[in-house]
């Protein structure tokens, strides 16, 4: 360390201790400068904002409430753009800069490639998600409601484990 008293007043020790200040409070990153991390654009928030492990508080498909088969609590895992509900494997888009925001959903396993097309709305640890459930249905619903009837279902999350 000859000469660094030359580009730092004092010793080479107390130019060694304040390398490691910087370090300690993140003003300055071996190997080079330290770089701000760019804020997530608003889709990539919106995905992030989904991340987690949800419970299915209720299920309504066609206006008749659908229960838990045999009492079991139903919890819907969504990592990255994917999601779980047991065995069953679902792929998702979302587009959050509509009113409301569009989702749709790819069934991955047993009827693989099969589409529905819905609405969502996320309210903090709420989650609602409203799907046209007509096999590869080329409209969406237009309100979170599950008429009578119908093909809609209508979900209704409460998340329960934090984003992983």
């Amino acid at each position: 360390m000859a000469g660094c008293g030359q580009r730092f007043p004092g010793s080479c020790f107390q130019f060694l201790l304040f390398q490691a200040a910087l370090l300690q409070i993140g003003l300055m990153q071996v190997g080079g400068p330290l770089v701000a991390e760019e804020p997530a654009s608003p889709a990539e928030q919106a995905l992030q904002d989904l991340q987690g492990t949800w419970r299915i508080e209720t299920l309504e498909i066609g206006g008749q409430i659908v229960a838990a088969e045999g009492g079991q609590e139903r919890t819907l895992i969504i990592e990255g753009n994917k999601m779980r509900q047991g065995e069953v494997r679902l792929a998702f888009e979302i587009e959050s800069t509509t009113s409301p925001p569009l989702i749709d959903v790819e069934v991955l396993n047993d009827d693989a490639g099969v589409r529905f097309e819905g609405i969502y709305q996320q309210e903090g640890e709420q989650l609602t998600i409203c799907l046209n459930v007509t096999p590869d249905a080329k409209s969406r619903p237009a309100e979170f409601a599950s008429p009578a009837d119908s093909m809609l279902a209508l979900v209704k999350l409460k998340r329960i484990a934090a984003r992983p």
